[in-house]
């Protein structure tokens, strides 16, 4: 069972749980989930690339990262621009990655391309 076939039977079965009543604490990180998201983007938008248009908090930075390793993930762009992209940028560094500069992407049936920010996760 791969990692996404896994988290889709323990999210069944959380809900299952729940439905039935029972008080159990959901199987995964915020962080875990948008490293999936990187994924799940990936696999549908893009041509092989990583995208991450979201921002992560501090408490979730340190699943993200150690997610995407897990997934095999060497490196992603990041196309977020919110206010806290600092914060940001600094705390994927304070996680060992290490940015490549900037970087643009493609997505599948887009004429356009979207800047980003290249990082490896090392």
């Amino acid at each position: 069972m791969n990692f996404f076939e896994k988290m889709t039977a323990d999210c069944k079965a959380w809900e299952a749980a729940k439905k039935a009543g029972n008080k159990t604490e959901f199987p995964y990180s915020s962080g875990e989930l948008k490293a999936y998201g990187v994924f799940r983007n990936h696999t549908e938008n893009l041509n092989g690339e990583f995208e991450m248009n979201d921002f992560c908090f501090d408490s979730e930075r340190h699943d993200f990262i150690e997610t995407l390793r897990k997934l095999g993930i060497t490196e992603f762009t990041v196309t977020n621009s919110s206010t806290a992209l600092m914060s940001d940028l600094h705390g994927y560094a304070s996680e060992g990655c290490t940015m490549q500069g900037l970087h643009g992407i493609t997505k599948k049936d887009e004429n356009e391309t979207v800047q980003g920010i290249l990082f490896k996760t090392n």
